[in-house]
């Protein structure tokens, strides 16, 4: 019997976590907070402010300052339950209208170890555009980032050629379901500022070949990114970061996709 987990991520002062928690709910799925921080101050913060969410657990879990860390804090959480399937949400980030219901018919219906939101499309606030579009005109102003003129040159470069490896290589650009077994074949980077979620989708894309149950969104958005100046993106955007890019391309070098394979689903 299959049992559903959201897990939902936030590391700093946000209203937006109440909107990732309500696109969460579903009679079938339980939600836990987890709040990455050495801040107490923060987490009796958000304790206070999703008190009448009906809730599982908000967990207060221990932060080097980079997001790999809360990621896998979720998963370390996850692990230690008798959930058999995890939804990872970023705080700042929610799931699209009626989301959750498709993705809880994906669970019963499938079991998958493994669901990724396909690349074709993605949903920023109330754009719909593509990874590539994204990547070609990340200074775009409809992407709504009022302090443009501060973004660094170079980690908009980086950004784009770390987007433009992984869409040669990744039929999706987001974790929407992760199972027991899928948990147990990655870790997300903990030394980087950005691409640590990339690095894990290609580590468990390289693993579809060992009998891994890997589904993949055709066409359905599901998961609402959020890339206004509020975002935890922007943040690291806006910072000097192109030596958390050899360490991304260094551990990229190290997989094998030969004969990996995944099954597209409407």
């Amino acid at each position: 019997m299959v049992k559903i987990l959201a897990g939902i991520l936030t590391s700093r002062e946000t209203d937006d976590i109440v909107r990732a928690i309500k696109s969460a709910q579903h009679r079938d799925v339980s939600i836990v907070v987890i709040v990455n921080t050495n801040d107490n101050e923060l987490y009796e913060s958000v304790k206070t402010k999703v008190a009448e969410l009906k809730v599982v657990d908000v967990v207060k879990t221990q932060s080097n300052g980079n997001p790999g860390k809360g990621k896998n804090s979720v998963i370390s959480y996850f692990k230690k339950t008798d959930y058999t399937h995890l939804i990872p949400i970023d705080g700042d980030d929610y799931l699209a209208k009626d989301g959750i219901k498709y993705l809880v018919k994906y669970i019963k219906i499938l079991e998958p170890d493994v669901v990724g939101q396909g690349n074709n499309k993605m949903s920023i606030g109330d754009l719909n555009t593509t990874w590539e579009d994204f990547g070609q005109n990340i200074v775009d102003p409809k992407y709504n980032w009022s302090d443009l003129e501060e973004v660094s040159k170079k980690t908009i470069l980086s950004l784009v050629k770390i987007r433009n490896l992984s869409d040669t290589i990744l039929p999706f650009n987001r974790f929407l379901i992760l199972s027991k077994t899928a948990i147990t074949k990655f870790k997300y980077c903990e030394d980087i500022k950005i691409a640590d979620d990339i690095t894990a989708y290609l580590q468990l894309y390289a693993q579809t070949v060992k009998g891994i149950k890997y589904y993949i969104t055709k066409t359905r958005e599901l998961y609402v990114y959020d890339l206004t100046d509020q975002g935890v993106l922007h943040q690291y955007v806006s910072g000097e970061h192109h030596k958390d890019m050899q360490t991304f391309f260094d551990k990229v070098g190290e997989l094998n996709f030969d004969g990996a394979a995944v099954t597209y689903i409407d």
